[in-house]
């Protein structure tokens, strides 16, 4: 075998590699959010369910939300009466707005699971195609950052146990401080496992970190599958390709619709978990803020990512049309071809209509920055100071 066949033939098993590994990252994925989904109570269920167990299922969330409900008021008063120690302000800050982000995510998921339900099954459906071609530029990208913030995650759970006892109140595991004695014995095992509840319900925030990747993902891997299918494809077929442009149009406008509630609430979350951070910082230095920011860090880096190799695709997708001889084709594939290169005109994005234009990595850039030029403001204070 020839040096040059020999380069391809490892070249060639290095793609199928590593589009397999791809493939496989994105099914496992695709596993993991529908069975955390489900355990959470904010999976919508099939209508093939019976009603009685979907009002089971109905109650599950319920009580999930009260338990929310319950906790976020005695956390807030927490974080109120404090005037004296900033850590414990900051934990009960931070654990007030992982309350909120639950609630806000049971309600988004409550009022729009026929939304979900379709994309879910949109999802599936690509998925489970004999036929699939999953290519993405960076793959590894999201297996990696979601790696870290796993890790992150234990290391956050593993030192939050051991934070100063000066922190605790009466012992329980949150910072919620409540108008009545919890010193009883049976009131501190009940309102312990309440907390647990909680605190363990709180990877729904991740979880829908993980559902909006997944969604923004699906859309891209159909763009750039159309774009091969239009490179190599017959041209008796544009009329099919055009049919299907305009199906994953309207999937990227509904992903918008569902994963900007959940990008918006990640991007407020580091800001104000960068604020306290700054100024826990300001009095001592407190790993478990470092490791809550890197983690909000590396979710908004990875919704960023998927959403601008989306709009990526789709302005590769109408270059890739607009560069064959469009113009030389007979008048119906030409009229086909123009309509797809108008339509590639807007990229598809997520946006929210005067708060975020367009969720890229220009825009994570520019909040990275004000991050990094704000720690570097406290730096120098500090350095002042000493």
């Amino acid at each position: 075998m020839a040096p040059d066949a020999i380069v391809k033939h490892f070249a060639d098993v290095e793609t199928i590699g590593a589009r397999f590994c791809i493939l496989l990252g994105v099914h496992l994925g695709f596993l993991c959010v529908n069975f955390y989904m489900k355990c959470l109570g904010i999976y919508p269920l099939p209508s093939t369910v019976s009603k009685f167990w979907t009002r089971v299922y109905n109650l599950l969330w319920c009580f999930y939300l009260s338990n929310h409900l319950l906790i976020i008021f005695p956390t807030f008063y927490a974080f109120g009466s404090t005037t004296q120690d900033i850590a414990v302000a900051t934990y009960s800050l931070m654990e007030g707005l992982c309350m909120i982000e639950c609630i806000v995510l049971l309600i988004h998921f409550k009022y729009q699971k026929s939304d979900f339900k379709i994309l879910l099954s949109l999802v599936h459906h690509e998925l489970n195609k004999k036929k699939r071609i999953i290519t993405l530029d960076n793959g590894n990208v999201y297996i990696i950052a979601f790696v870290l913030i796993a890790i992150m995650y234990v290391l956050i759970v593993f030192n939050y146990i051991q934070r100063p006892e000066t922190v605790h109140y009466h012992k329980l595991l949150t910072t919620a401080r409540y108008p009545f004695s919890t010193r009883a014995a049976a009131i501190k095992i009940i309102l312990s496992c309440h907390q647990m509840v909680v605190l363990l319900h709180m990877t729904i925030i991740l979880t829908s970190d993980g559902l909006a990747v997944l969604l923004t993902i699906i859309c891209t891997v159909r763009l750039k599958n159309l774009e091969t299918k239009i490179r190599n494809g017959k041209r008796g077929k544009l009329s099919k390709r055009i049919r299907e442009h305009q199906q994953i149009i309207l999937q990227v406008e509904e992903t918008n619709l569902i994963v900007r509630i959940i990008v918006i609430k990640t991007v407020f979350c580091f800001m104000v978990f960068s604020i306290s951070t700054g100024i826990q910082i300001f009095h001592k230095f407190e790993i478990i803020q470092i490791f809550i920011v890197m983690i909000v860090f590396l979710r908004f880096y990875v919704s960023a990512e998927s959403a601008d190799n989306m709009a990526t695709c789709a302005n590769n997708l109408g270059i890739a049309v607009y560069s064959t001889a469009w113009h030389e084709e007979k008048t119906k594939i030409r009229i086909a071809k123009t309509i797809i290169i108008q339509r590639c005109q807007n990229s598809p994005r997520i946006f929210i209509t005067g708060f975020m234009s367009e969720l890229n990595r220009k825009y994570f850039l520019v909040v990275a920055y004000a991050t990094y030029s704000y720690f570097t403001m406290i730096r120098t204070l500090i350095g002042k100071n000493k």
